[in-house]
């Protein structure tokens, strides 16, 4: 089999697990960068024949996803804008869509020129890690689970970042206060969890994922404490699901934040919300 051919099998393949066009192209290039170590793009163009061991590894990885197990755990590894992070079950695997949020943090980063910044449910340290990479801000991610931490703090070591990691349940362990506040913590609802495709459900960390009945829990926890963790002019943003707009809009202007603003992802649904505490000197 030359590897032109080897990309059409592995599309088909994965589409016979569920997977849109879109999703079985990513997972495609993802398996065949792994697996040959490779940019996908050099291997798409290779006219060449395919040596035996490594159609045995892609076929071992292919019996394993169409037994539902999610593609980044079976490598321990998912890119996310532009770095490589391991994953393992302890931590959420980074989405696509998560990119949006960092790259929306990123400009107010620069805009603003903010100096701290906290990443609250970091998980495998994907979004305090890239915002350090890109911006140099100094970082603090925190997460209650100590396995999430071990995983995060390896990717910072891997990648030269100088993120500082605290294991705390939200603000309860953090002192300090910030000019930036990003979270993308649990937000499936209890209904939408029983939902989800099987790779995700039966896979990875439930508590990664489910917040209540309506998915707001971690955004009513934040929103309750957050003014008290941040300098005047600060920003705050979350990943929110796709139905969450107004709900943690409300949140954050009750909880005396202004200029909240949704923002739509790739797809067109609402994905980001943002808010702004008032600088001081302009109350004066």
């Amino acid at each position: 089999m030359k590897f032109p051919e080897l990309s059409a099998y592995i599309k088909g393949k994965l589409s016979e697990c569920g997977l849109t066009e879109g999703e079985a192209s990513f997972e495609m290039r993802e398996m065949l960068s792994y697996v040959f170590g490779k940019d996908p793009l050099a291997i798409l163009l290779d006219d060449s024949e395919v040596d035996s061991d490594s159609l045995k590894r892609i076929e071992g990885i292919l019996r394993e996803r169409q037994e539902g197990r999610p593609l980044a755990y079976i490598t321990g590894e998912r890119n996310f804008y532009g770095y490589t992070f391991e994953v393992n079950e302890h931590t959420l695997i980074p989405r696509f869509e998560t990119e949006l949020l960092c790259e929306t943090a990123i400009n107010k980063i620069r805009e603003r020129r903010y100096e701290s910044l906290l990443d609250l449910c970091t998980g495998s340290g994907c979004i305090a890690i890239t915002l350090n990479l890109e911006t140099g801000i100094r970082a603090d991610a925190s997460d209650i689970d100590g396995d999430a931490l071990l995983m995060a703090q390896k990717n910072a070591r891997r990648l030269g970042s100088a993120v500082d990691f605290i294991r705390s349940d939200l603000f309860q362990d953090i002192t300090g206060k910030y000019d930036i506040i990003v979270s993308n913590p649990p937000y499936i609802s209890e209904k939408d969890y029983n939902s989800l495709d099987r790779s995700v459900r039966d896979f990875e960390p439930e508590k990664a994922l489910l917040a209540g009945y309506d998915g707001c829990d971690f955004y009513r926890r934040i929103t309750e404490q957050l003014k008290g963790h941040m300098n005047p002019g600060g920003t705050v943003m979350f990943e929110i699901g796709y139905d969450q707009g107004n709900a943690v809009s409300d949140m954050l202007d009750k909880a005396g934040f202004h200029y909240i603003d949704v923002i739509k992802d790739y797809s067109g649904f609402d994905r980001i919300v943002t808010g702004e505490l008032s600088d001081e000197r302009d109350d004066v």
